[in-house]
């Protein structure tokens, strides 16, 4: 009994959160995710706003639910992951960090997209590589380049074996899906990435990440490496810097908001 005890409030905060995301709008992105069938499944590309990494679904059993309820499962793990991530990292003051990252431009785009980022950083809250390395390669474009740190940590090949099958089994179920991803994302409306200006900035942040064996700020130089990625894709980045080195975050925070005010008055609204 003592077991049920101490997981009580957590079922117990699920719920309430469940309930929460039930109230909340259908989240953009999710009818990209959400299929009616088995065989939906195996076409992805078919969606026209789909162009994710089709293995990912392999993390969204909730994706074949009706889409109401996947859309308010979904959410709840959005919220749940970065909560779990502030307190794994930050400690005490984890709802410091949570408040942070949550009231940030970037965390309430997150909230009304309803995007998968929540999968890519669970892997910060396992220990075992060889279920981390999946993890980051679902969503690879904001957190991947923490892999590099947990290889330095742990540079056993072995690790990387479910990673590999991931990527066959992927090959099986959908063929050659990365002719997908094509070039085409550079251009769209929602690409915030600096691609390739800010490279050489990634790559220093990345060789200091490497000397410190920092997988934050290892994560912290993908954004400047990757051809594309949407805003609300900084949300799990902000989390953790909130949690380790709250002055960046902070400053995150204000320009993200002074990003979204000058681009409001742009364009008059």
């Amino acid at each position: 009994m003592t077991g049920v005890k101490s997981y009580s409030p957590y079922f117990a905060a699920m719920i309430v959160l469940l309930c929460f995301a039930f109230v909340l709008p259908m989240g953009r992105d999710w009818p990209a995710y959400s299929v009616t069938s088995l065989d939906q499944l195996q076409t992805p590309y078919d969606i026209p706003s789909f162009r994710g990494m089709p293995f990912a679904f392999f993390a969204l059993p909730h994706a074949l639910l009706n889409i109401d309820i996947g859309n308010a499962i979904n959410l709840a793990l959005n919220i749940l992951v970065i909560a779990a991530v502030a307190r794994t990292y930050a400690g005490k003051s984890w709802h410091i960090a949570v408040a942070i990252t949550m009231t940030s431009p970037m965390g309430i785009n997150l909230i009304m997209s309803n995007n998968i980022d929540w999968i890519p950083l669970s892997a910060f809250l396992i220990t075992a590589d060889c279920l981390a390395y999946p993890l980051l390669a679902m969503k690879p474009n904001v957190l991947a380049g923490a892999a590099l740190i947990r290889f330095k940590h742990n540079p056993n090949p072995t690790a990387l074996i479910p990673l590999m099958a991931v990527l066959i089994a992927s090959i099986v179920v959908w063929g050659a899906w990365w002719q997908h991803l094509g070039s085409d994302l550079m251009g769209v409306s929602w690409n915030f990435a600096p691609f390739p200006y800010m490279i050489p900035i990634g790559a220093w942040v990345l060789w200091d990440a490497w000397k410190s064996e920092d997988e934050i700020k290892a994560a912290c130089a993908t954004p400047f490496l990757v051809p594309y990625f949407a805003p609300y894709s900084l949300t799990g980045l902000h989390v953790l810097l909130a949690s380790r080195y709250r002055k960046a975050a902070i400053w995150l925070w204000c320009i993200g908001w002074w990003f979204l005010i000058i681009s409001a008055n742009r364009m008059g609204v």
